[in-house]
């Protein structure tokens, strides 16, 4: 039996202050606008987008799921990626570049 990856490690959740609605659909626009990133599935019902992201050579294709919840005074939004083999991969630079892209677009947004 091949060993099991470790189970994900609990991630702190980034702290978006806008509503659960705004910051979905800057999510998803934000996944759509990634080069090699494809969204599998959105539920904005649940506030989770599924999406893929294709390696580039010898890197692995990865799974994303990217979650939303509310917060206190806005939305707690957290990001977990697998390998296609289903093992945690902790893409904790990705998740910052992630988080640095949505909020560049929601600073968009407040300035249109």
């Amino acid at each position: 039996m091949p060993p099991q990856a470790p189970p994900p490690q609990a991630q702190a959740a980034i702290h978006v202050p806008a509503r659960e609605d705004i910051v979905f659909q800057a999510a998803l626009d934000t996944v759509r606008s990634l080069p090699g990133w494809e969204v599998v599935t959105a539920h904005p019902e649940r506030g989770e987008i599924h999406a893929r992201a294709r390696g580039r050579l010898f890197s692995p294709t990865l799974d994303h799921v990217v979650r939303m919840r509310k917060g206190a005074d806005g939305t707690e939004l957290d990001m977990e990626s697998t390998t296609r083999d289903r093992h945690h991969y902790d893409d904790e630079r990705g998740r910052q570049m992630f988080a640095q892209l949505l909020s560049d677009r929601l600073a968009r947004r407040q300035h249109a």
